[in-house]
């Protein structure tokens, strides 16, 4: 490479001589070039060699070496622009198939990037699918154990509740032979009353449950009405049993309902009054308890039944008849 560099300085040298006319020194650089490039096989630089010799010889006027150098120089430098095109044209395929050879390159790593980007998409969706297949399958399985575990306590409620049913029934088997047993031990104990002392209790039994002052009272019960009458509670329920087929709280349920029946009637007196207040008037704490012994009594709530009296108003009719007799017609409120 030293030489090569050495030899490129000698030729300029060699053309700078041919330039300022040093012919002399221009052909002995000349001839030093053209041995050291012959020795190096640098075709190029011994072309510049002949040609710095024919200029020089041509200067000198020597034309048979300089006719001789330019012959050298013409059948070289055309050796040499044909390698030169040569090694052109060969680098140019080269270059051109490396660029051939970097796009397909490039289009083989963008299909292989596009392929293994493919291949992550599908693999991170298979895992999502994994992922939410094992979490259905999870919630399946919890969903099924908890369905388990419920039809467990509902069999087990259900068992509680024939256990709490039998026993509700035992229970109440038990308090109905207890107050069997004890109304046994009341007439066991209490003497049958005669027909007159019998009629009397009946009086006085009536002329209390007439009185609306005395059965109006919310708290009035089996034993006020035997204090009330000089007796005690087995012989009033007795004689209440025997003569109107019906136990004590609903003969005053229908004594009260009756008086409420005629409030309802006496629009001159009570027609300022709401339901509220004529229940609250003939002994009811509460309408739902009013509105049901009404309608067990009559068959109607008291707002039909005020319905009634007003379309029976109109065409001038008495309505003793609902008073004085339960009237089977079924109604809601």
């Amino acid at each position: 490479m030293t030489k090569l560099y050495q030899l490129f300085q000698m030729s300029e040298i060699g053309n700078l001589y041919v330039l300022s006319g040093k012919n002399d020194l221009a052909i002995a650089m000349g001839d030093s070039c053209v041995n050291l490039a012959r020795k190096l096989k640098s075709g190029e630089l011994l072309v510049n060699a002949y040609k710095m010799l024919a200029d020089a010889y041509g200067q000198l006027h020597k034309s048979d070496s300089a006719r001789y150098y330019r012959g050298l120089y013409f059948s070289l430098n055309d050796s040499v622009y044909n390698i030169r095109k040569f090694y052109n044209a060969r680098y140019k395929l080269n270059d051109y198939e490396n660029r051939l050879h970097q796009s397909q390159v490039s289009h083989l790593n963008n299909r292989i990037s596009f392929q293994v980007g493919v291949i992550v998409v599908v693999s991170l969706l298979l895992l999502l699918v994994s992922i939410l297949t094992y979490i259905i399958y999870k919630k399946n399985k919890y969903l099924k154990h908890t369905q388990r575990l419920l039809i467990e306590k509902n069999r087990d409620l259900e068992a509680q509740d024939v256990r709490s049913g039998k026993l509700l029934e035992h229970y109440v088997e038990c308090i109905q032979q207890s107050k069997s047993g004890e109304e046994n031990t009341m007439k066991s104990v209490a003497p049958l009353l005669n027909e007159d002392d019998e009629r009397q209790l009946l009086n006085k039994i009536n002329n209390v449950l007439d009185d609306i002052n005395v059965i109006s009272n919310p708290d009035f019960s089996l034993q006020m009405l035997a204090d009330a009458v000089g007796s005690n509670t087995s012989y009033v329920s007795r004689i209440i049993n025997t003569t109107y087929q019906k136990n004590f709280k609903s003969l005053l349920n229908e004594r009260r309902i009756r008086e409420a029946c005629h409030k309802l009637r006496d629009k001159e007196r009570y027609h300022n009054y709401t339901i509220q207040a004529i229940y609250e008037e003939v002994g009811y704490k509460n309408a739902a308890s009013f509105i049901r012994s009404f309608k067990k009594v009559y068959g109607m709530t008291p707002s039909v039944y005020q319905r009634i009296v007003s379309c029976q108003e109109n065409k001038d009719q008495n309505l003793s008849d609902y008073c004085g007799q339960p009237i089977s017609k079924s109604s809601s409120i």
